[in-house]
């Protein structure tokens, strides 16, 4: 999957989970498996791991 793809899964997730949705430029890719069921990400100061079931939120490193 391109990063932009992985991208619009974070934004998907996190719409759904908190309701809205920061811009591409906003997401930071930090990890990913090849096909997108996990993602682990950043926004502002926050990570956040996708797993394609449930987000998990923590403080960024």
């Amino acid at each position: 999957m391109t990063k932009r793809e992985l991208k619009a899964i974070a934004r998907e997730a996190l719409i759904r989970e908190n309701g809205y949705a920061p811009t591409y430029k906003e997401i930071t890719l930090l990890e990913a498996s090849g096909n997108g069921q996990y993602i682990l990400f950043s926004v502002g100061g926050y990570e956040y791991s996708w797993d394609s079931i449930t987000m998990e939120k923590r403080e960024g490193r």
